[in-house]
């Protein structure tokens, strides 16, 4: 399997997420973009409060980015991650993914 290379320059989306961890909720930034020719997200940029958490959330927005541009499913990658009991998103970048397939729709 080849991985979907971008060019330089290609049209980005920006939105807010937020995130309850312990009771508290963060609010990150996302920002999406692909390779201009589809609809396909093949990039994921993730900022908020500067946290252990966001160098976490960081580097699985670069996992899920590369895992996209390997051409791997959104559907699949947000049915393969974590949920709660009430079937909600149980960390950031499933809230990241959430909110993804939120602006897409």
């Amino acid at each position: 399997m080849n991985r979907h290379i971008l060019p330089s320059r290609r049209p980005s989306l920006t939105f807010g997420v937020n995130h309850g961890i312990g009771g508290k909720h963060s609010h990150f930034t996302v920002s999406i973009g692909g390779d201009g020719e589809s609809s396909d997200v093949r990039e994921v940029f993730v900022s908020g409060p500067q946290s252990p958490l966001l160098d976490l959330v960081r580097d699985s927005a670069i996992l899920l980015s590369l895992a996209l541009q390997y051409g791997c499913p959104l559907e699949t990658i947000r049915h393969a991650l974590t949920r709660d009991d009430a079937d909600q998103p149980a960390t950031v970048i499933g809230s990241v993914v959430a909110g993804i397939e939120g602006v897409l729709a």
